[in-house]
């Protein structure tokens, strides 16, 4: 078992990130704020936020939904496929929902309020909590307080398992775009598409599998103006027509 906790945790997997890495192995990110690029590597802190949710959904339910997942594009890169193999669609379902409530979690704070009436909690130590916390369990601070990374972990979990259910035949189809290249947004939620590299991605309700480049410009275009903090890409500029 990891003997530590994960502090920085992805929201996008480093992985996939990688996947749009150039030859010095960054992405080129565009900050909102500044209003500037930079190169970055995929354990980029840009890329992560500090202890959002429990270690129970980063290293349990929802790691096993990203190693279902990187095993699907490993398969999908490596044998040039051109269709979804028969559990792939849920296997991306699962993944396009991890990642948009992992961006929207903080949202969903007011779903989760209020604490165990007649539980205590008890005077645990850091260390204490930390390997009870490993363990994928929960524990209770003082005055029945559930802590609010527990609690998150739980809403992205049920969330996922909801978003799921309800959308049991979402059809996802493997796109390739020949003429401009494809950026990352930060927030996925607003457009069914899941980037794979700077050239594919997933996208869902539409049986294409060639995107030209006026259609790679609106999905590019609508990827920043859904972005919160940033986006990023192979080479920022190859992502737009002149």
């Amino acid at each position: 078992m990891n003997q530590n906790l994960v502090i920085n945790q992805h929201v996008f997997p480093s992985k996939s990130i990688g996947r749009f890495c150039g030859q010095a192995g960054s992405v080129q990110v565009f900050r909102l704020k500044s209003k500037k690029s930079f190169l970055a590597k995929p354990k980029n802190k840009i890329f992560c936020v500090q202890q959002v949710w429990d270690q129970r959904s980063e290293q349990g339910y929802g790691k096993e939904i990203e190693d279902k997942f990187q095993e699907l594009i490993d398969h999908i890169l490596s044998k040039k496929s051109v269709h979804l193999p028969l559990e792939g669609n849920r296997i991306v379902t699962e993944f396009y929902a991890l990642w948009c409530f992992r961006s929207n979690i903080e949202s969903y704070d007011n779903l989760a309020q209020g604490n165990l009436v007649g539980v205590k909690g008890s005077n645990l130590t850091e260390e204490q909590k930390k390997n009870i916390e490993l363990r994928h369990a929960i524990y209770v601070d003082e005055g029945g307080v559930v802590p609010k990374h527990f609690k998150r972990g739980r809403t992205i979990q049920i969330s996922i398992d909801s978003f799921v259910l309800r959308n049991p035949n979402l059809k996802w189809a493997i796109c390739h775009s020949n003429e401009l290249d494809l950026l990352v947004s930060d927030n996925p939620r607003g457009e069914f598409i899941v980037p794979i590299t700077k050239s594919m991605c997933l996208i869902c309700g539409f049986n294409l599998t060639c995107i030209n480049k006026q259609q790679a410009m609106v999905l590019n275009l609508n990827a920043i103006k859904r972005s919160k903090e940033y986006y990023f890409a192979n080479k920022l500029s190859a992502c737009v027509s002149a």
